[in-house]
């Protein structure tokens, strides 16, 4: 192969790439060097998380065999304070205190919608229907 030859093979390959990165996983950096966000994907799944100006996790998107999943957790990254999932074709919002307990949960099932309030300890102190 030619020095022309080869020339012309990589131009085209890098007018694809362009288009197309294709790896497992990315993560994005913010000016010092922090990661902000990694998207990557797993046997498991694929998965975004975004990372605050500490490096903790604050925000969760999850897409695996059970449905997709938004988490959006406390700024020590460690409870969830709010789910939005659908798991089997049942979608489910739940809010949770700052200790991550859920106190609030709102689903849809085959049966119509469901309501449920919470007290601090996770009893149920208000079910609909």
């Amino acid at each position: 192969m030619s020095t022309e030859e080869r020339l012309e093979k990589l131009e085209r390959e890098l007018i694809e790439l362009r288009k197309c990165v294709r790896t497992q996983q990315l993560i994005i950096e913010d000016e010092k060097g922090q990661p902000r966000a990694d998207l990557r994907t797993s046997e498991i799944g694929a998965s975004l998380e975004l990372f605050d100006e500490k490096g903790e996790v604050r925000a969760r998107l999850v897409v695996n065999e059970d449905g997709p999943g938004l988490y959006l957790l406390d700024k020590n990254g460690l409870f969830p304070r709010a789910i939005l999932n659908v798991d089997k074709d049942r979608p489910l919002l739940c809010l949770a205190d700052e200790s991550g307990q859920p106190r609030a949960a709102l689903n849809a099932t085959k049966d119509g919608p469901a309501l449920c309030l919470a007290d601090e300890n996770g009893k149920p102190i208000w079910r609909a229907p």
